[in-house]
């Protein structure tokens, strides 16, 4: 997608420069003195909805490659899992964060300030439930 002006057009083409270093111009300010601007007309140019859809589209083509994304996972998994790393710790706490390994599941409630002893005894009901058919577990009520 290309925009109609050609100013939000060359915001972003700089933005989706990858890596960043490869830049021309080399900062925002810069960028915006080149087109004539001020800093804070290119951040609003940004937040509109069309360029925010132009720039996802572009993001897309950019990173959405499977292969390209699975080559990356692998690469943070690998050293997240060495221990003689210097980043293990870094990649391990980004792998978790972006895998949700470590996150616990949210339960929606719907109102979660006002919760009556009904309601929650249900929805530790339904979750025991389901974590226990996870585990594989039989449960037996009492008589």
């Amino acid at each position: 997608m290309s925009l109609s002006d050609q100013r939000h057009q060359e915001l972003l083409d700089w933005l989706t420069t990858y890596p960043k270093v490869k830049r021309e111009p080399r900062t925002r300010e810069e960028l915006a003195k080149k087109l004539g601007v001020n800093v804070r007309t290119t951040r609003d140019w940004q937040g509109k909805p069309e360029f925010q859809k132009a720039w996802a589209e572009v993001a897309a083509q950019i990173n959405g490659s499977p292969d390209k994304l699975m080559e990356i996972a692998e690469a943070l998994h690998a050293t997240a899992i060495d221990r003689e790393h210097k980043l293990h710790v870094a990649a391990a706490k980004t792998w978790a964060d972006l895998t949700g390994a470590v996150r616990p599941q949210t339960v929606g409630t719907g109102d979660t300030k006002v919760l009556t002893n009904d309601q929650l005894n249900k929805l530790l009901g339904e979750r025991l439930a389901k974590e226990a058919e996870h585990r594989g577990l039989h449960v037996v009520k009492d008589a």
